[in-house]
């Protein structure tokens, strides 16, 4: 059943709260604003602040506003915990906190475990040393890559190969999954050990390819190909009058800006030190390949959303199914039958899949604590243990990256098997993002899709391939710490 929108408002607010963007003392937003945010009605909104109220969480001081407590929960279970798991919002799916709460209970009896849930997908520096500030606790983490290796390097995180058992999970990692991060004081450490990944490939979706009249026995294998399809599916579609339809859709400004995570497929997975005239030929293809779907009617960009659009049965393919996809099928459209599949490829060479996200598990100590305690230990052993991990790893539309336990999990859920063995070709793994090159790129992107043509030209591209170019160069200079990494 649906939740309520006042419950929706409640269980937003509270989660803020535990996460500390509203701390103890702070006015909440009014509650016009607060009607405004949540697009609900004064009702919804007015019974989700009087829930808050009754259970401890704020209070409402007559003429003047509502104000978090000096109590983060009232439930006096977690009120005072042993130790705080922090877990990241995921793909705009709710992990089911209760049913986690209620797992790790059974595992860890006796032990008072704080989960909190983010309200974005990953956990700060400045967000971290607040909530340690607060709660004086060890924290267990679930971070990306990228924030984990901000907080160790700013000297939160406690390196983990002290700790019981985690130096040998560390060790059977595969290796473009796991890094060592540099301490404060440039130690090169494991801050963080792999536990989920995501990992996205080109899904097709059956029903409509077989009512197109596409073979899909023998789907495409590259870009032209995949072009192609794309104009039969459409021709079917005006003839059938089905205008809802679409062969391809993209999140709004993303799509073709997504090109920075495709041109890869052009050079054999392998981006660094590539020739400068093949970087360009590869990015020139995915050019043409976008400019046909926009010019050709075969393209519709939507917002994000959750869960993916692609859910929905109204498009024929997407070209980032992630592996989430069968979780979310599952659950919303169980009689839908889709195909995953390799990236199609300027030339038909080996299969592609892309690992496009790690969550590393890491430690923060608070200050007078300096070692790992027995409550640490046990927390991890049960993240670790198959039930949970794959649990986790179904909620979230991951992977777990431990490989026993993956391949099992690739094994025994329904619609999983694609990514079973998967060649990972992704550049995410193994170099830090350049967010203001990044930046930069999407800026160019989001100037088009505003503009009045929902379309490229050859001076957009242009622009686009001087920018490239600095990529190139970036990925080229990574190339002693990519050794590095995957050594």
């Amino acid at each position: 059943m649906a939740k309520q929108v006042y419950q929706q408002i409640y269980e937003d607010i509270l989660s803020k709260i535990n996460v500390m963007h509203f701390r103890p003392g702070a006015k909440l937003p009014p509650e016009r604003q607060l009607i405004k945010q949540y697009n609900a009605s004064d009702t919804s909104v007015r019974r989700a602040l009087a829930m808050l109220v009754e259970q401890g969480y704020i209070v409402k001081r007559h003429g003047s506003g509502n104000y978090v407590c000096g109590k983060v929960t009232a439930d006096s279970s977690e009120g005072n915990p042993d130790i705080v798991f922090v877990v990241p919002s995921h793909f705009g799916i709710n992990i089911g906190l209760s049913e986690l709460r209620r797992s790790l209970s059974l595992e860890l009896p006796g032990l008072k475990i704080k989960i909190l849930v983010l309200d974005k997908p990953s956990l700060e520096p400045e967000q971290a040393r607040r909530l340690i500030e607060y709660y004086r606790k060890p924290f267990v983490i679930l971070n990306s890559r990228n924030q984990t290796a901000e907080m160790a390097k700013e000297g939160l995180l406690a390196p983990l190969e002290s700790i019981a058992h985690m130096d040998e999970r560390v060790d059977r990692m595969p290796d473009n999954l796991k890094w060592l991060f540099n301490g404060l004081h440039g130690e090169m450490k494991y801050f963080g050990c792999p536990y989920l990944y995501t990992s996205t490939c080109f899904a097709i979706n059956v029903d409509l390819a077989e009512k197109a009249g596409l073979d899909v026995a023998h789907p495409p294998r590259l870009w032209s190909e995949l072009f192609h399809w794309g104009r039969i599916f459409t021709e079917w579609r005006d003839s059938k009058g089905y205008h809802d339809l679409s062969a391809f859709y993209g999140y709004h400004r993303d799509f073709i800006s997504s090109v920075e995570a495709f041109y890869f497929m052009a050079m054999d997975g392998e981006p660094w030190a590539v020739q400068d005239e093949e970087f360009r030929r590869g990015l020139n293809e995915f050019f043409a390949f976008v400019e046909g779907l926009l010019d050709g009617g075969m393209m519709e960009t939507v917002a994000n959303q959750a869960p993916d659009p692609f859910v929905s049965c109204k498009y024929l393919f997407s070209l980032q199914a992630g592996s989430w996809y069968p979780r979310d099928i599952s659950k919303f459209r169980p009689e839908m039958r889709c195909r995953f599949l390799p990236f199609p490829v300027p030339s038909a060479r080996r299969p592609r899949f892309s690992a496009c996200g790690t969550e590393l598990l890491s430690l923060m100590l608070p200050d007078d604590k300096k070692k790992a305690g027995m409550e640490v230990i046990r927390l991890l052993d049960a993240l670790f243990s198959p039930a949970i991990c794959e649990q986790l790893a179904w909620r979230f539309g991951c992977l777990p990256a431990d490989p026993q336990l993956s391949r099992r999990f690739l094994q025994t859920n329904p619609g999983m098997e694609p990514f079973y063995d998967a060649l990972f070709t992704s550049l995410e793994p193994h170099c830090m993002e350049d967010e203001a090159l990044t930046n930069k790129l999407n800026e160019i992107f989001k100037r088009r899709l505003d503009s009045n043509k929902m379309r490229l030209d050859a001076s957009a591209a242009e622009e686009y391939l001087s920018f490239a170019s600095g990529i190139l160069s970036h990925f080229t200079s990574q190339n002693s710490l990519k050794k590095e990494m995957l050594a």
